[in-house]
């Protein structure tokens, strides 16, 4: 099985904390911490996935929206923008929403963002997907 957790702001639902991918045949514990009141946790997986919070623990399966892929935005190069909420219900943007670790809101590739190799920090962009204006780190900041 292979996890990651992920929280996203309430405002315009960039990602602002994650995980690195784990994986582990027996389970995998995740934890994503952010000083921000103005987060919404949530997770991604590749199997099932046990949540557990402070009323004790929960076993799901990941939802998937059931709703129509959203129509994206596009940058000056023909590049998609879109949310980590896009990428649920189905729209895999090129770019996705994303806060640099100086809490500057950019996006960064998804492919980047969604590697399993991925390093521990990738660049997050401007709009336009090219000009760099931060990193965003996974795990603890």
């Amino acid at each position: 099985m292979q996890a990651r957790a992920i929280a996203v702001k309430e405002t315009n639902l960039a990602i602002a904390a994650a995980s690195n991918w784990m994986r582990n045949s027996k389970g995998t514990s995740l934890t994503v911490k952010k000083q921000t009141p103005a987060v919404t946790l949530g997770c991604t997986s590749r199997g099932r996935v046990q949540i557990k919070n402070v009323r004790g623990q929960l076993s799901c399966n990941p939802i998937r929206t059931r709703s129509l892929a959203p129509e994206l935005s596009v940058n000056e190069h023909g590049q998609t923008l879109g949310t980590y909420e896009d990428v649920e219900r189905g729209a895999v943007p090129d770019l996705v929403g994303i806060v640099a670790d100086s809490g500057i809101d950019g996006y960064a590739y998804w492919e980047q963002f969604d590697a399993e190799d991925a390093p521990d920090a990738i660049p997050v962009y401007a709009e336009d997907g090219t000009t760099q204006i931060g990193i965003f780190t996974f795990g603890d900041k």
